[in-house]
This record gives structure tokens, C-alpha cells and sequence, in this order.
């Protein structure tokens, strides 16, 4: 168990929160009778208003609503009529801004293995292993909630991967100036020898 990330964590620009939750955990009490958690190797940072890919783009809403609140309460929304996706809240409130979370590594995966653990890729396949539906939403990342964030020593070989910064996936209807934007980032796996 790692030091749970406090909501002060989450008040700060959402580009570098983005960066920051690379190689974090996030822990969930949803899946009865197992606590499961990930390390986070990938996510997409949706920044303001003038954003837009971003679901505030257009303004208040009551599926965006959550985006409004304060930082470090999730926004999940509902996709393609089966999906739950994953996101947290940053920077002030009443600033619609949020971090998706795209990738992690389980940790049951990583256990005990010499070998790379596998990624969960995909932000509907992450939110399903942590057992995330739209009940979490509008809720803080806190504990008694049954799903956080923690600061861990990251798996072995990661603490010192680089960051790569790329286009989100998907937004092309955006425009070019905001599609063109990198604000997905991926902590990058480190090399295997011989490499």
C-alpha cells in the first residue's frame, strides 16, 4: 500500500496532473470481495473550455456537469451504449477540466514475474477490471468511496522510463489546432536487455 494522493494533487494544471498520475496506482474496492489496483501508463488530458475535444466545450451540462465540481472527483460517462470511461477532475473549481485514464499494468499481473506484465489497454478495459460504473461519478477519489489514488514505487524497470507525448486518440473533430494538441501521455516500458 502506497500514501493515498490527496485532492490538493489534483489542483494544478491538467496537462501536468496528466504526466504527474503516470506511474501512480489507482486502487478500487468495487469488485466484490477484490481489492484491485493499476499502475497508470497512459492518459489524456481534456483542458477547459476552449478545448474542443473536451465534453465542456459547449458548456454545462448534465452528463459534464462533474467537470465543473472540484478537483479530484471522477467524471465517468457512458460510451457506444456499453462502456464506462474513466476520468478525474482538475485544476479549480468551476474550471471543466479532467484526465482520462487510458492504460495501466494490474497489479496481480505484475506480481512475482520476471517476465514484462501485461497492460490493460483501453480506457473501457480499465474502467471494467476495476469494477467502474456511473455510480463513481460526481464522487472524490477517496478511500471510504471504494476507489483512490496512490503514490507507490512504481514496477521494476519503470522508475525510469521516459514520457512520450502524443495526439489523443480520436478527436479529430476537434479541428486542427486542438486535435493536433499532445496531450496523451504514455510512460514508456523500459527496455529489455539486449534490446
Amino acid at each position: 500500500m502506497g500514501t493515498i494522493l490527496p485532492r490538493a494533487f489534483f489542483d494544478g494544471p491538467t496537462a501536468e496532473i496528466a504526466r504527474g498520475l503516470l506511474g501512480a496506482w489507482i486502487v478500487s474496492d468495487l469488485v466484490p470481495g477484490a481489492r484491485r489496483a493499476l499502475m497508470i501508463t497512459e492518459t489524456e488530458a481534456y483542458d477547459g473550455p476552449r478545448d474542443r475535444a473536451s465534453h465542456a466545450h459547449r458548456g454545462i451540462t448534465l452528463r459534464n456537469r462533474p467537470m465543473f465540481g472540484p478537483p479530484g472527483a471522477f467524471y465517468i460517462y457512458f460510451v457506444y451504449g456499453m462502456h464506462w470511461m474513466v476520468n478525474v477532475v482538475t485544476g479549480p473549481e468551476h474550471y471543466p477540466a479532467a484526465v482520462l485514464l487510458r492504460a495501466g499494468i494490474p497489479e496481480e499481473r505484475a506480481a512475482g514475474r520476471d517476465i514484462m506484465p501485461a497492460t490493460i489497454k483501453g480506457p473501457a478495459l480499465l474502467a471494467r477490471h476495476l469494477g467502474i460504473t456511473g455510480r463513481m461519478n460526481g464522487l472524490p477519489a477517496e478511500k471510504k468511496n471504494g476507489l483512490w489514488f496512490e503514490s507507490r514505487a512504481a514496477l521494476p524497470g519503470y522508475e525510469h522510463s521516459k514520457i512520450a507525448a502524443s495526439r489523443r486518440v480520436g478527436v479529430e473533430y476537434a479541428g486542427p489546432l486542438w486535435s493536433a494538441r499532445k496531450y496523451n501521455f504514455t510512460l514508456l516500458p523500459p527496455r529489455r536487455p539486449g534490446a
